[in-house]
């Protein structure tokens, strides 16, 4: 591996048995987790299943390295949690493919949980807000609607005056309605 991926801007880490992987794991959290399937002690798949019930590493992507190219092997990993699973001998061009796009999933999944972790906490500042101020939620709702229906209004006026014509038969409705209005408030007076 370290041959393969010398030429890369990658920093790896190398474990001592399925333990020690699992400790470093926990201690250093990687981007990602090449794995043999074949260890000491653990199987490969054993330690990917103590890896993702662990909650604070569990969102790493884990790769499999394997000499075995059983479907049931590939099938068993990907089950127990990896994200791809590469048998030996492998191409020194597929590996690193493979493992740069284990980096974009990390970066991804590391944003999406940003915008998670954003998006609750401004639903607690919301609802601590609200439950301070019961009529807090009544205005703001009151507030959106008008700002809504303000909204719709400016766009409907905004499309029309893009219309000289439409412009001017607006103007003309509106004092035809406004001397309608007088005419019925002065003879309403005499």
């Amino acid at each position: 591996l370290q041959v393969r991926l010398k030429d890369e801007d990658i920093e790896l880490l190398h474990c001592y048995g399925p333990q020690d992987g699992i400790d470093r794991v926990r201690e250093v959290r990687p981007d990602v987790i090449l794995l043999d399937v074949s260890l000491p002690i653990l199987s490969g798949f054993e330690v990917c299943a103590v890896l993702k019930a662990d909650e604070t590493v569990r969102d790493i992507p884990i790769i499999f390295l394997s000499g075995h190219d059983e479907v049931s092997d590939k099938a068993k990993g990907l089950e127990a949690g990896a994200i791809d699973y590469i048998t030996k001998p492998f191409e020194g061009a597929e590996l690193v493919a493979r493992v740069r796009a284990a980096l974009r999933t990390k970066a991804y999944l590391d944003e999406i949980l940003s915008q998670k972790r954003e998006i609750l906490s401004l639903h607690a500042k919301l609802n601590d807000h609200m439950t301070m101020q019961p009529d807090g939620a009544k205005k703001l709702i009151v507030h959106s609607e008008k700002l809504a229906t303000l909204g719709q209004m400016m766009a409907s006026i905004s499309h029309e005056m893009s219309n000289p014509v439409a412009l001017i038969s607006i103007s003309v409705e509106l004092m035809e309605t406004c001397l309608e209005q007088h005419a019925a408030y002065l003879h309403a007076l005499f």
